[in-house]
């Protein structure tokens, strides 16, 4: 089943990769922070990734209506530095391990228009997520597709450069992170 999920992963992401490619404005970026478990005895993750994104269209103020843009994104995370599971439950004796999330999401992205370079970005979308574990030598694996929702903040860099910090809300676990864009 996994290698049919990667399959099918790598297609997607190639259409996607194509169809981002002929959009004019599209950017590309590497992002990389904390992934944050909701689960008692586990420290965060850290993951890396890339994101691939086009702009759909520009809002202009028009009344009371908001200026910024409307775009789609895609992201890809891995991780790079496992996180500690350390469960301790008496009179049990304590079990330790690591664990590691490979997510793939899609996203609609609303970024505000810039005010002094910074701006205001939100996003909604799914996330599919690939989770193994291994707890005093036993190891397993579940995988969940998650609406979720995203919150942060940019700075422009230049016309196509920009850094933004952004905290997304899955359903067991919240990703904190730092993606530059070019």
């Amino acid at each position: 089943m996994k290698a049919a999920i990667r399959v099918l992963f790598v297609v997607s992401a190639m259409s996607f990769l194509t169809a981002v490619h002929a959009a004019e404005d599209s950017y590309y970026g590497v992002k990389a922070g904390f992934m944050m478990p909701d689960g008692a005895g586990m420290d965060d993750a850290i993951n890396v990734g890339v994101v691939v994104g086009a702009p759909l269209t520009e809002l202009k103020r028009s009344g009371a209506g908001i200026e910024g843009s409307i775009s789609v994104e895609g992201e890809f995370t891995m991780t790079l530095v496992k996180g500690d599971i350390n469960i301790s439950i008496p009179p049990f004796p304590a079990v330790s391990g690591d664990w590691d999330v490979m997510t793939l999401g899609g996203f609609g992205v609303f970024r505000s228009a810039a005010m002094n370079k910074f701006y205001f970005k939100a996003k909604a979308g799914m996330v599919y997520s690939d989770t193994d574990f291994s707890i005093s030598g036993v190891s397993g694996s579940g995988s969940d597709t998650d609406i979720v929702i995203g919150l942060g903040g940019g700075y422009k860099l230049g016309k196509r450069e920009n850094v933004e910090v952004e905290l997304t809300l899955l359903n067991d676990m919240d990703f904190l992170s730092v993606a530059y864009h070019f």
